[in-house]
């Protein structure tokens, strides 16, 4: 059985997270997504759910973290270059003081892999 990886990050906005994916070069899976959440596929076996935060409600009774006032995990995303026009206006140079994108990712290009 293959492994899989489902990373859930609940959502204000699902279009405008949608957008930002895309916008990196990913797509969605249809069979899992809906007005209530998106499968953002990163690779072969490696998805980011984005549920609202009305669905992840539906899965835990705990509060969901606001990522503007505090950090609730770090989640990574290494690209393999930073040559494509839209990923590099997505994917600002890393700064100490803020280095994560307007819904909470984490990015890092890599030059080599």
């Amino acid at each position: 059985m293959t492994t899989k990886l489902f990373v859930n990050l609940p959502v204000n906005d699902l279009m405008k997270s949608i957008e930002f994916y895309a916008n990196l070069g990913f797509s969605t899976n249809p069979q899992f997504t809906d007005k209530t959440a998106a499968c953002i596929v990163i690779a072969d076996d490696i998805y980011a759910m984005l549920p609202t935060h009305t669905k992840f409600k539906e899965f835990t009774s705990k509060e969901i973290s606001d990522a503007t006032r505090t950090t609730e995990v770090l989640t990574c995303l290494a690209l393999e270059s930073k040559d494509n026009e839209s990923r590099r206006r997505y994917c600002p140079p890393l700064r100490r003081d803020r280095n994560t994108t307007g819904v909470g990712l984490r990015i890092y290009v890599r030059k080599e892999l």
